[in-house]
């Protein structure tokens, strides 16, 4: 029988925190009865898809099963939230929000949106770079040319449409044996010239670079040489889709911070430090699991906590505009064996024998 508590926040904050106790039924050993935790999910990132062709997002244009891919950020079937927003609306838009761009399906771009893009990935973001089928020409690309990580050539009919091949840099990326690339099909792409720090992670059957990606100050460019039409590739409609951008997008994204656990054993200090990126608050407040509030200034973007003698739920809020809460599991050491129910191998006492008791 088991007693739960838990508190979350929005999924559209940057994380979604869970803390609480989950106790069993009181018995004689009172010790192992309840158990303290605290952890944090980092919010997933978000990825926004530009586009210029209003009709992108119908069928069988690439919008389409990008959207049934992505979604809303309620219904993404990757490990990504997704925007979508035309070309047009350029100007309403906060990069910032976002771990990537996708650019897709436009005519032009002017110099203003190409350097705010540019500055973007600069920055550390991750730009994707598709054409838009029978819509495009490379006079669109004119104004990111210069830093996309290859030069573009003309436009070929595949000699061998059939059969995606991945370089041995992109197996450690997904399990590619687990579907039939041979039967991806590019019938038109152009031609691509990889500048020499860039990296192919796919080729046509023929041996051309078919996606190509680069650095760019701290952030990374891809570049697919084909659309993602139907008339022009049958990848879309292919199970491999969704691993395939999953794996882009791992390309162009940061390092992600994984599931953190707030625990902590008694009698050890609670430690809280702010990176060079985070607004360090000048005082903290702890509140311990009896009520008790205590209030600590920050030293060198570092806090610690001492009193941690009690097992229970610490909360540090940070004192100023941004009040931030950290919640912290303190639990007893378990390595005391109380609560290990391996059979002992033999009777945990000594024996006295009545005629030789004193010696025993």
């Amino acid at each position: 029988r088991l007693a739960s508590g838990s508190s979350g926040r929005p999924a559209r904050m940057a994380s979604t925190a869970w803390s609480g106790r989950v106790a069993l039924r009181p018995d004689s050993l009172s010790a192992d009865d309840s158990y303290f935790y605290s952890f944090r999910h980092p919010r997933r990132p978000r990825v926004l898809c530009l586009y210029g062709n209003p009709a992108f997002l119908k069928a069988p244009n690439a919008g389409y099963f990008f959207k049934e891919l992505l979604g809303a950020a309620k219904t993404s079937l990757l490990e990504y939230d997704c925007d979508f927003a035309e070309i047009g609306r350029f100007k309403d838009l906060r990069l910032s929000d976002y771990s990537a761009v996708i650019l897709s399906d436009f005519k032009e771009l002017n110099e203003a949106a190409s350097s705010t893009l540019d500055h973007f990935v600069r920055a550390g973001g991750g730009l994707w770079v598709l054409p838009g089928g029978n819509r495009s020409s490379l006079d669109g690309f004119r104004s990111i040319a210069a830093w996309l990580p290859a030069q573009f050539g003309p436009l070929a009919p595949s000699a061998s449409a059939f059969g995606l091949r991945p370089e041995p840099v992109a197996q450690s990326l997904a399990a590619w044996r687990d579907f039939e690339l041979r039967r991806v099909a590019v019938g038109r792409y152009y031609l691509l010239r990889p500048r020499r720090e860039s990296t192919v992670w796919f080729r046509s059957q023929a041996g051309d670079p078919l996606l190509v990606s680069g650095p760019r100050g701290d952030g990374r460019v891809a570049l697919w040489a084909s659309s993602l039409d139907t008339d022009w590739t049958n990848l879309a409609v292919k199970p491999v889709f969704a691993v395939w951008v999953a794996a882009i997008l791992e390309i162009l994204s940061p390092p992600r911070r994984r599931l953190e656990v707030s625990d902590v054993k008694v009698g050890h200090p609670i430690v809280k430090e702010w990176n060079a990126q985070e607004p360090a608050p000048a005082r903290v407040r702890v509140r311990a699991p009896d009520g008790r509030t205590t209030s600590l200034w920050i030293k060198d973007r570092r806090v610690e906590y001492a009193m941690t003698e009690k097992p229970g739920l610490y909360t540090l809020t940070e004192e100023g505009r941004s009040a931030a809460q950290n919640t912290y599991a303190v639990n007893l050491d378990r390595a005391g064996g109380e609560s290990d129910l391996t059979p002992e191998t033999s009777p945990p006492w000594k024996l006295l024998r009545p005629d030789s008791f004193r010696d025993d």
